[in-house]
């Protein structure tokens, strides 16, 4: 759940990158936001221990489609 999370978030801050550089510079306010949120997220993550309890998790940069971010919360 926390990794589905951060995909969202990730995915979210990359379609506001793409809207910045392509004439909507106002967005890179909310980018910058969603940068430290992201942070946030991937440093919960990277202190998570997986089930072995050997290793912890980390984000996993997955694509998540911009009609599914619009239907899922993103923490």
């Amino acid at each position: 759940m926390a990794q589905e999370a951060f995909n969202q978030a990730y995915c979210t801050l990359l379609q506001q990158l793409d809207q910045t550089v392509d004439g909507s510079p106002r967005v890179l306010g909310s980018g910058l936001g969603t940068m430290f949120k992201l942070k946030t997220q991937a440093q919960a993550l990277m202190r998570m221990p997986t089930e072995d309890g050997l290793e912890t998790a980390g984000p996993t940069f997955e694509y998540v489609a911009p009609e599914q971010r619009a239907t899922r919360r993103i923490r």
